[in-house]
């Protein structure tokens, strides 16, 4: 039976009632959440509130096709002025600047200090640079004290040294080695959702994307990840581009990046296998499929394998090099363990609340405990999802559910025991962005229907977005910047070498004796000093020496006797070291709570 169609006017009318109450809905369930009053209710409303925002946006058009966003009159106004190449420059600045601000701002003190990967990642790169014989196809280990454990590609380790020599062999150049990515992530993005869904949702979804607390904790530590991500989004950036055009380069531009993207984190297979899955799912479902989609993912394939080929031919001598990680966290062990399947379900419920109810505890992911999605965002992306799943037969909404459900497969195929896992899931933090940045502009876009025709009508839905980029801003912006360093639970996690390296490196600096009680040196202290010590030709050289004072009296022999010596110790020995050295003067290590370390 044909729908009955539906007067344009009346459409707006009918509509404009139950997409608010949608919205209602959605804050009403986050509510729930926010305050931890009721997960059961919480998912009810938001349930609601997915059903009735899908058949409200159904009024707009009477098949069962799916609402082309940025094709309504809003959008198409939006989009033809930005359309001007000052205008788009103009826009790409602000995200750039914006991205910026949020991953360089107080750097140099948030993090606290540098994770142990990040100084052996460091320390691997600092002896390229010392002149160690690494060819680009092999791989070195990323840990010195476990060499079975993961290795890094040296590919990646050479892209490292590059940025040592651009930004400087020190803290801020290794901090850099994911920032610099993670701000071109930003703008990537924006051209990649421009090609799907035009101007309007480009620009919103990649301004959550450059101020989100989840992505900006990740961007400020030095991973692989980072770089992963960027790549995959370039890569993607030319699949779609080459898809809309049909361009052979396009996918074979497209192919290089994603092998590219598979020398650095082991996650990056779940990147190339969305990518494949798209180029096979347009082969068996559009007419014509096989014919016209099959050279084009052969461009793409062939392209990847031939930059893939020097690591691939690693592998094939090292199959355990490529799953020695992914044996050590896979949920297996936890099925076996338990004997069930419960822990599949343990994993799917945790990752399914990790946007809107609690995300990751651990404090290099995310705040402890809270969504990875700020509140406005996450009622957004539910209804986003929402509307992505009813209309999935289009290709870029396949798409958009492919890199969602595939990109949560290396958090949900691990041990539910440490899920929520925020890194491990990054590669959805920018998808996860464009779905509620679509919601967000469709709803606008309803909203401007609705309005009567009024002098200041094509302003209202403007002015309303802009109140909620930037409340959005600040809520992430009072998360990162506020509340972190307020955080006990971020300073125990972010500050694991208790910053002493740092303060070993100022003291190195004056040219004293340095002594370090042993029950000190813990691994994450060492490799830290190492390479925040660091001087060319004296790699490894310790600034310090490690030893207790009761039983160094020929390092002390050794020592002028005028010269200062600072002794570090656990504070469990101040006491006795007041009494032994009453005039020495007191200087320790402290938490920013004043605990001493």
């Amino acid at each position: 039976m044909a729908r009955k169609k539906v007067p344009p006017g009346q459409k707006n009318q009918n509509t404009a009632g139950p997409l608010a109450g949608s919205l209602l809905l959605g804050f009403l369930g986050q509510l729930c959440f926010r305050f931890d009053l009721s997960v059961l209710a919480g998912l009810l409303l938001y349930l609601a509130a997915a059903y009735i925002f899908v058949r409200s946006l159904r009024q707009y058009r009477s098949d069962d096709g799916p609402i082309e966003v940025g094709s309504d009159a809003l959008a198409g106004r939006l989009s033809a002025l930005s359309s001007t190449k000052g205008i788009e420059w103009l826009l790409v600045l602000v995200l750039l600047l914006i991205a910026a601000f949020f991953r360089l701002y107080r750097l140099e003190s948030q993090p606290l200090s540098l994770w142990l990967d990040e100084s052996l990642t460091g320390l691997n790169a600092l002896e390229i640079i010392e002149g160690k014989n690494a060819p680009i196809w092999d791989m070195t280990p990323l840990d010195r004290w476990r060499p079975d454990w993961v290795k890094t590609s040296n590919l990646y380790l050479y892209y490292v040294v590059s940025v040592f020599k651009v930004f400087g062999a020190g803290y801020f150049g290794l901090k850099m080695v994911s920032v610099v990515p993670a701000i071109a992530s930003v703008i990537v993005g924006y051209y990649l959702f421009k090609e799907m869904a035009g101007v309007p949702i480009a620009f919103l979804s990649a301004f959550l994307i450059a101020v989100s607390q989840w992505h900006v904790t990740v961007s400020r530590w030095g991973w692989d990840a980072v770089l992963m991500c960027l790549l995959q989004l370039a890569s993607y950036w030319l699949l779609i581009k080459g898809l809309n055009t049909g361009k052979k380069l396009h996918f074979a531009l497209s192919g290089l990046l994603m092998g590219l993207c598979l020398y650095t984190y082991i996650a990056s297979w779940i990147a190339l296998a969305i990518a494949l899955t798209l180029l096979v799912f347009k082969c068996m479902l559009e007419r014509h499929g096989l014919r016209n989609n099959l050279p084009n993912g052969l461009f793409f394939l062939v392209s990847c394998l031939v930059v893939f080929a020097p690591l691939g031919t690693y592998y094939f001598y090292h199959p355990g090099d490529l799953v020695v990680r992914t044996s050590e966290v896979s949920i297996t062990k936890a099925i076996q363990e338990a004997r069930s399947y419960y822990p599949v379900w343990e994993s799917i419920s945790k990752y399914a609340l990790m946007f809107n109810y609690k995300g990751d505890s651990n404090a290099i992911h995310n705040f402890p405990q809270e969504p990875v999605l700020d509140f406005v965002t996450s009622i957004f992306f539910v209804l986003g999802l929402a509307y992505y799943a009813r209309f999935w037969k289009s290709s870029h909404n396949m798409f958009v559910l492919l890199w969602f459900a595939l990109g949560l497969q290396a958090g949900l195929l691990s041990d539910p025991s440490a899920s929520p896992h925020a890194y491990r899931t990054v590669m959805v933090s920018p998808v996860a962005c464009f779905v509620a940045g679509t919601a967000t502009v469709l709803s606008l876009s309803a909203l401007w229907k609705w309005l009567p025709n009024f002098r200041y009508k094509n302003m209202t839905p403007v002015i309303v977005g802009i109140t909620l980029l930037g409340y959005i801003a600040i809520n992430n912006y009072w998360t990162y910047f506020v509340r972190r360093p307020k955080s006990r639970d971020v300073w125990e996690e972010e500050g694991r070498d208790g910053r002493l390296p740092v303060k070993l490196k100022s003291l190195g600096n004056k040219s004293q004796t340095i002594i370090v009680d042993p029950l000190l040196l813990w691994k994450i202290v060492v490799s830290n000093s190492w390479f925040l010590s660091y001087q060319p030709g004296k790699l490894f050289e310790s600034p310090y020496i490690p030893t207790n004072l009761l039983i160094a009296e020929s390092k002390l022999s050794q020592i002028r006797e005028n010269s200062e010596l600072t002794y570090i110790c656990p504070p469990v020995f101040i006491p006795l070291m007041r009494v032994l050295f009453p005039d020495a003067e007191g200087e320790l290590v402290v938490s920013p709570a004043g605990d001493p370390v």
